[in-house]
C-alpha cells in the first residue's frame, strides 16, 4: 500500500503528461527510523518500470521528480528510456545545460536531466517543443534551459512572509543576527576526513556527556563555514537538525567495529567526526587510539553520540543492539553553539588530526 500519491496526471492541448515522485532509496539511513517505520523504500528503476505499465494508457510524456542525486539520476534514465525529463535533487549540482545523450543525428537518446542547485538560490525553468502522436509515441524536438538566479532584488512572496513571520515571532527571544564567534579562513565539511566543525561540534558533546569518545557523523553538517561573522542564522543552516545526545557503555570490540564502519564510508554523509579518538590506517588496518591508550576490545568505553546515530542512522545498526544506553537530555546544537560563543575566533589552523591517513 501506497504511503502517499506516487504520481499525478496533467494535460495541456495535445498532451497528456505523467509526473511521477520518487524518494531517496537510502532514506532509512539518511533520517531517524522512527520516522520511516512502517515504510520500505524500492529502487527507482524497480518503481519506474510498473508505473510505465499502469500509466501508459493515461499517459503520452513522462517527467520524473526525484531525490536521489545526480549520479542516480544517471542510472534512472539509462534503465528508463521510456521518461522525458528528470528534475532532480538531493546532489545540489548547479547544472547550467541539461545532462542529455544524443544520437547521431541530434535527436534525443533517452530522458535529460536538470537540477537546479540548492537552497533556493536558482529557479531552473525548462521550455519543451513536443512532437508525436500516441501510436507512435512522443519526443522532445527542441528546448530551452535557464538557471534563474533568485537575488535580493526579487519581489517576496505575501503568501511566504507572512509564513515566514510565524516563526520569526517564535525567534524573538533568540535573535538570528547574534554573532556567536568569527570565522578566520573558510573550511570545508569534509565526509572523508577531519572536519574543523565537526571536532568543535564531538568535543562539546563529549565533555558536556562526561564521556571519553564522541562521535557525530558527518551529515549532519549540510554547507561549509565561511569566513567571517558567524551568526545564529548561519549555525541554523550549517547545522540544521537539532538532535539529543545519548551514551553508551559498550565494549572496545563494537567501537572498535562502529570506527571501522565510518572509516569504509568515507566520502559520505556516514562519515564520524571523532572526539576522544585518533584512528591511523597501517600495514596491519586502522590503529585505534582511545585517549593515550591503544583500544582495548575487553574494557568498556562511555561514549556519546547524537539521536540519529543512536537509532541506528546512516547504517551504524551496532548503536541499536546495546542496552546501556542513556539519554542525556543535552541538544547537540546548544552545545555547539555554546561552544562557539566561548571561543572569539575559529581558524582552521586549529584543526587537529584525528583520522589519519585514510
Amino acid at each position: 500500500q501506497n504511503f502517499m500519491q506516487s504520481y499525478v496526471l496533467r494535460s495541456v492541448p495535445g498532451l497528456r503528461i505523467g509526473i511521477i515522485g520518487f524518494s531517496n532509496e537510502k532514506t532509512p539511513q539518511l533520517t531517524k527510523r522512527e520516522n520511516v517505520r512502517g515504510l520500505t523504500f524500492y529502487p527507482p528503476s524497480d518503481v519506474a518500470k510498473g508505473l510505465h505499465s499502469i500509466l501508459k494508457k493515461d499517459a503520452d510524456f513522462f517527467i520524473a521528480l526525484t531525490h536521489e542525486g545526480l549520479a542516480a539520476d544517471e542510472k534512472l534514465a539509462k534503465e528508463n528510456s521510456f521518461l522525458h525529463v528528470i528534475v532532480g535533487g538531493y546532489s545540489q549540482d548547479v547544472l547550467t545545460e541539461p545532462v542529455v545523450n544524443k544520437r547521431k543525428d541530434g535527436t534525443l537518446d533517452g530522458p535529460m536531466i536538470v537540477q537546479a542547485g540548492s537552497h533556493g538560490l536558482y529557479l531552473g525553468r525548462l521550455d519543451l517543443t513536443v512532437d508525436g502522436d500516441r501510436k507512435h509515441g512522443y519526443a522532445i524536438q527542441n528546448y530551452q534551459y535557464q538557471l534563474i538566479p533568485i537575488t535580493a532584488d526579487l519581489p517576496e512572496d505575501p503568501q511566504m512572509q507572512a509564513l515566514l513571520a510565524k516563526f520569526e515571532r517564535k525567534l524573538q527571544d533568540l535573535s538570528l543576527d547574534e554573532v556567536l564567534t568569527t570565522v578566520d579562513n573558510p573550511a570545508a565539511n569534509n565526509e572523508s576526513g577531519d572536519s574543523l566543525l565537526g571536532e568543535v561540534t564531538a568535543d562539546a558533546v563529549r565533555k558536556a556527556s562526561g564521556s571519553q569518545v564522541a562521535l557525530i557523523h558527518s551529515g549532519a553538517f549540510v554547507a561549509d563555514l565561511k569566513a567571517g561573522a558567524f551568526n545564529r542564522e548561519a549555525l541554523y543552516a550549517l547545522f540544521p537538525y537539532e538532535d539529543d545526545v545519548d551514551t553508551f557503555v559498550m565494549p572496545g570490540r563494537v567501537l572498535r567495529k562502529i570506527v571501522e564502519q565510518s572509516a569504509a564510508a568515507s566520502g559520505t554523509a556516514g562519515f564520524l567526526q571523532v572526539s576522544g579518538l585518533s584512528i591511523t590506517r597501517g600495514a596491519e588496518g586502522l590503529q585505534i587510539m582511545v585517549g593515550d591508550a591503544p583500544l582495548n576490545d575487553r574494557l568498556r568505553y562511555k561514549v556519546a553520540t547524537n539521536g540519529f546515530l543512536a537509532e541506528g542512522g546512516a547504517g551504524y545498526d551496532e548503536f541499536r543492539q546495546l542496552k546501556d544506553r542513556e539519554k542525556t537530555g543535552l541538544m547537540v546544537r546548544s552545545l555547539l553553539e555554546a561552544a562557539l560563543k566561548a571561543q572569539p575566533h575559529l581558524s582552521p589552523d586549529r584543526l587537529e588530526k584525528r583520522w589519519n591517513s585514510l
